[in-house]
């Protein structure tokens, strides 16, 4: 596998570019809307486009491939495998772990990638694929590639809306104040989980502060409610 035809203009197809250019693979663009640029002999399509597309775009790239040995996969988190499966040509699921900005810079080798095809010998390919882009690759069904997503959606996007919530309640200072705090917290939960990391105010049943900040948050009703419902969750688990 050498030609990979990447169809897609957004973050992920923007960093997938660069990351397998930097393994060694020969990389094009395609525009997903209009597919100038596709390259009818690539050995691999990657559709990177959002998860309603994923079919229509398939579909076209099956239908305009000339390479009978070439492999199609998407790299959504939540689509199974399964609705890949009407294509003549094999198909599989090349799923990138990371949140993707175009134009920040990553360190590719770590990223956790995970891998699934419609054969075995699909599946292998693209583990030999995957192997070059990270030291972090592993094969998961679609099953456990959706749990795993899930799971990077309350770590990572809702990490980031919680951190949006606390940047505005401090507008004035910038969210740099909680530079260490935000460090340290990770941290802590990496090594030793984050039921036994968890600390402050609902962890310790500590009411009082509970209703203060509350109070401050009176004429901000949809973060009184976040703020609400975290809180709770936070006290069942730990009124024991």
């Amino acid at each position: 596998m050498k030609s990979i035809c990447i169809i897609g203009r957004g973050n992920v197809a923007s960093h997938l570019q660069t990351w397998l250019s930097e393994a060694g693979y020969e990389v094009s663009e395609t525009n997903p809307h209009t597919f100038e640029g596709f390259k009818p002999n690539a050995d691999l399509c990657i559709v990177a486009v959002t998860d309603s597309a994923i079919d229509e775009v398939a579909r076209k790239a099956d239908a305009m491939l000339e390479n009978s040995k070439a492999i199609i996969v998407h790299n959504s988190g939540t689509v199974p495998l399964a609705e890949l499966g009407e294509l003549s040509h094999h198909a599989g699921v090349l799923y990138p772990m990371q949140t993707f900005t175009k134009g920040r810079k990553l360190q590719y080798n770590h990223i956790p990638v995970f891998v699934e095809g419609d054969s075995p010998e699909t599946e292998k390919a693209l583990m030999d694929l995957a192997a070059d882009m990270t030291d972090n690759a592993r094969t998961a069904d679609s099953n456990l590639r959706a749990h795993v997503h899930l799971g990077a959606v309350f770590a990572c996007n809702y990490l980031n809306y919680m951190l949006m919530l606390a940047e505005k309640s401090i507008a004035p200072l910038g969210l740099s104040t909680y530079g260490q705090l935000i460090e340290e917290t990770v941290a802590k939960a990496l090594e030793i989980g984050p039921e036994k990391a968890q600390t402050g105010p609902a962890r310790r049943g500590d009411v009082k502060t509970l209703w203060a900040h509350m109070n401050l948050l009176q004429g901000h009703p949809h973060t009184s409610r976040v703020y609400r419902l975290l809180s709770q969750h936070i006290l069942n688990l730990y009124k024991d």
